[in-house]
């Protein structure tokens, strides 16, 4: 298995970590605006990977209009095209796979149902 998709599939588990508590109603993060009615389960994602080995995932805010992030080396650095262009893909707006400010990579993930065991 190549790097990258070994990549895919950690940030893919991220990710899914990630919507599971936005569903429960976890607020860890500071940045996340609390919520008086239940948000939608997470739908999309964007998988960011610099030229320097590091990764993050972009996904929305409860409203669906801002960027929350996971990162590979805790930092927040991500272009502000990357962020503007990972809340186009949160509304179904297709991106560029590669950007054109910063020459990230950049993947949409979209959530898949869990399997039910017996189905």
């Amino acid at each position: 298995m190549s790097t990258i998709q070994c990549l895919k599939r950690i940030a893919l588990c991220a990710v899914l970590s990630a919507s599971v508590a936005l569903i429960v109603g976890c607020q860890a993060s500071a940045s996340v605006t609390p919520q008086s009615t239940a948000s939608a389960p997470l739908a999309k994602a964007v998988l960011i990977t610099t030229g320097n080995g590091v990764s993050y995932v972009l996904y929305p805010t409860a409203d669906n209009n801002g960027v929350q992030m996971l990162s590979t080396n805790g930092s927040a650095d991500t272009c502000a095209q990357c962020q503007a262009d990972a809340i186009k893909a949160f509304h179904g707006e297709s991106i560029a796979e590669v950007c054109p400010k910063c020459g990230a990579k950049r993947t949409v993930l979209s959530a898949v149902p869990p399997a039910v065991p017996g189905h």
